[in-house]
């Protein structure tokens, strides 16, 4: 379980040192294991895949994980920090 989580803190490491390539491949290989994570790290992966593509002049593809990221939110029974962290997260990625 801890495998993704740690390719996942590995890309946004890599993106923030503008090291994209392997950012993109550590993005990857969490998204390989998905499944293992929690909605809210799934939800972090999307936020993190989109500011990789973001980084990467993908367009389409940051404005499509953002709205994946977006679109499993249930407003009624997710706490406000944690819809305010993803605004923000997305927000970071179009800023």
């Amino acid at each position: 379980i801890l495998l993704p989580i740690i390719c996942l803190e590995l890309a946004d490491v890599f993106t923030q040192l503008g090291r994209y390539d392997e950012a993109l491949e550590q993005y990857h290989e969490a998204v390989s294991r998905r499944r293992n994570l929690s909605p809210s790290d799934q939800r972090r992966l999307d936020l993190s895949g989109a500011f990789i593509a973001y980084r990467l002049n993908d367009l389409a593809g940051a404005q499509a994980l953002i709205t994946s990221a977006l679109a499993e939110i249930d407003a009624d029974h997710v706490p406000m920090a944690v819809f305010s962290e993803l605004l923000i997260g997305a927000a970071r990625v179009v800023r």
